[in-house]
């Protein structure tokens, strides 16, 4: 992971970065370096739990956040010009900012609080909004995307009791992958269980 944020440190740009003086080469190793960050932060957790390895990998945590930030303002800029990859950088940028506001949003309040007091906020509905685009793509972040939604409606929702799922969505977003490979996989079978199984308890409960 290292050896890989450090590619991505050679390609981008030595200054900060801006969309009219930033070349697609320079917009996507931005992407990737942010997304190398939030990997490494998990890895810093899970593999000490001290304080210093608390505190290193919420710089990272925080410095993936800004950046993705940054790059979604360098996306919405009316000077931003699409180059031949732009599906590519847009999937990743949507992929980031709805992947922090929705697991931000998800926060206890008084968490919520104190991260909002260190710059970060969360916005699910944007969030859903920004995966959901994503998920519509044709690049190799749309699976990700899809997973994320896949996960949020079929098992996020109802451990952390928000009641907010959509079965409906969950199962539209199976769809495209089922009919673009007829020999799906366990996973896939697996999922579609799940969707059906938790159909069926609300349609149990509402019966009571």
């Amino acid at each position: 992971m290292k050896e890989a944020q450090a590619v991505c440190q050679r390609f981008r740009k030595k200054t900060t970065f801006s969309n009219r003086n930033s070349t697609e080469e320079e917009l996507h190793a931005e992407v990737c370096y942010a997304e190398c960050l939030l990997q490494r932060a998990a890895l810093t957790f899970l593999q000490d739990e001290n304080m210093v390895s608390f505190i290193k990998g919420g710089i990272k945590v925080r410095n993936s956040y800004q950046t993705y930030k940054e790059l979604h303002t360098v996306l919405q800029s009316s000077s931003y010009v699409h180059g031949d990859n732009h599906g590519h950088f847009e999937g990743g940028v949507k992929l980031g900012v709805g992947s922090f506001n929705l697991m931000i949003s998800m926060l206890p309040t008084r968490t919520l609080r104190l991260l909002e007091f260190v710059g970060f906020s969360g916005n699910k509905e944007f969030g859903l909004q920004q995966l959901t685009e994503g998920a519509a793509g044709q690049t190799f972040r749309s699976f990700l995307c899809n997973m994320l939604l896949l996960c949020y409606h079929t098992f996020m929702s109802f451990i952390l009791g928000t009641g907010e799922a959509d079965v409906e969505d969950a199962e539209k977003l199976l769809q495209p992958y089922l009919k673009r490979y007829p020999k799906v996989s366990e996973n896939i079978v697996a999922c579609t269980l799940s969707i059906q199984n938790i159909k069926n308890t609300y349609s149990f409960h509402d019966i009571d």
